[in-house]
């Protein structure tokens, strides 16, 4: 998995992070939670889940973190975390009523591991909750990007892709939905993301920024990371 030590230093050193972790957990809520804080009488793993800003509104999380910063970050604030060595190990005699994963598949040199970790320290009732981004894989091999950019990312995901892997890890999906717009544009733009105008408005953006890449591509041999938007799937154990 890549190390994001000195993007979450960066980020530490530029954002207040207690209100920007209470903004994105009322954000995300809605988003991926459709509003529900409580997963049952066990635990919720945040898994990768940097300072659990996405799940902040959730009740009985774990944030589960390889970053040695930001788990000292969330000790200093009393955010229950732990580090991410062997979920097996750690988790296996836990109840795990729910386990999120925003973001991370992408950036694991072995994903189907990951999930079927997942599928072993679940709850035979839980949830799993995937969010991915949607990317172009025709613009690879892009530009190094030392930003975080998306230079990090190991995998390109689609729907179809995502759905396979976790069939093969021995879920199966129930639901599923495409988010079109980040977390940052959602708050400048409050509400927006309910009208299918404004996400129409965003898809062509993303279109437009599409093609842009690809001449970019075509000429230079040089791409930036482009995406659709954030595909988020929910599935159980079959």
């Amino acid at each position: 998995m890549i190390n994001y030590t000195n993007y979450f230093k960066k980020t530490i050193n530029s954002e207040n992070l207690i209100e920007y972790r209470k903004e994105s957990g009322k954000h995300n809520l809605s988003l991926h939670f459709d509003g529900k804080k409580s997963w049952g009488e066990g635990f919720v793993l945040d898994y990768g889940g940097r300072i659990g800003e996405k799940t902040s509104m959730l009740k009985n999380v774990i944030v589960v973190e390889q970053d040695s910063d930001a788990i000292k970050w969330m000790k200093k604030n009393n955010i229950a975390c732990s580090e991410a060595k062997n979920l097996l190990i750690d988790y296996k005699s836990k109840k795990i009523d729910m386990i999120y994963a925003s973001h991370v598949l992408e950036h694991v040199t072995n994903p189907i591991q990951t999930l079927l970790d997942f599928y072993t320290v679940l709850d035979d009732e839980g949830l799993l909750i995937i969010a991915l981004p949607s990317d172009f894989a025709t613009l690879r091999p892009q530009v190094k990007e030392i930003d975080g950019g998306g230079d990090e990312h190991l995998f390109c995901w689609n729907f179809t892709e995502i759905k396979n892997l976790l069939i093969e890890s021995g879920f199966i999906v129930t639901d599923y939905k495409l988010n079109t717009i980040p977390y940052r544009v959602g708050k400048a733009f409050n509400g927006l993301n309910k009208f299918k105008f404004w996400q129409l408005i965003w898809l062509v953006l993303n279109t437009l920024r599409w093609w842009t890449n690809i001449i970019t591509f075509l000429i230079n041999k040089k791409a930036k990371l482009s995406t659709l938007g954030e595909i988020i799937l929910y599935a159980k154990k079959k």
